[in-house]
């Protein structure tokens, strides 16, 4: 989806389960809406709020914003990891996917193995984030975003960590939230 001025494009997997609280909220301070979909509340609140958005986020979801002002990628992953993130560079470009089968198929993306993350499935019987088995992959952790700019620069911040109190993290998932139709 696309802002109306054409300035953010967003690609969205989940469902925000507080996006009807979060459209009204957006709504009184000016904002228009062209639809009722969660992934239009995005756009707004990214545009209102940046990076700082996902702490008012309800729900499971991973997504990309690209922001043609700033010129750069905002990706964030909910905060219990429901909705993966994959991603890889090779220093000249940037993939991002929802499944790691697809940025294998990417030419640039290195597959060797990776030993952390192999050694993660043998140990544990998972691979423990950021790794995956290929080198060249990682998982964006859950609870984090990334910003890259255009020239590759990247930074990655937790803003929800299962370590937290359980209350706490109940709130930033809306596990005590009845969805609708629920």
């Amino acid at each position: 989806m696309i802002s109306a001025d054409g300035s953010l494009v967003v690609t969205f997997n989940g469902e925000i389960y507080n996006h009807r609280a979060l459209r009204s909220s957006l709504q009184r301070r000016g904002c228009v809406f062209r639809t009722q979909s969660d992934t239009e509340v995005l756009l707004h609140l990214y545009a209102s709020k940046g990076p700082e958005m996902v702490n008012d986020l309800r729900g499971m979801y991973a997504f990309a914003i690209w922001d043609a002002t700033k010129r750069g990628l905002f990706l964030a992953r909910d905060p219990l990891g429901i909705k993966p993130l994959y991603h890889a560079d090779d220093g000249q470009r940037f993939w991002a996917a929802s499944q790691v089968r697809a940025l294998k198929s990417c030419r640039g993306v290195d597959t060797t193995p990776s030993p952390a993350g192999n050694v993660g499935f043998m140990l544990w019987g998972h691979v423990p984030e950021p790794f995956t088995l290929y080198r060249g992959i990682k998982a964006l952790p859950a609870g984090s975003w990334l910003w890259i700019d255009a020239d590759g620069s990247s930074h990655t911040q937790t803003f929800a960590s299962v370590f937290e109190t359980s209350g706490d993290l109940r709130k930033r998932t809306g596990a005590n939230q009845q969805r609708a139709g629920s």
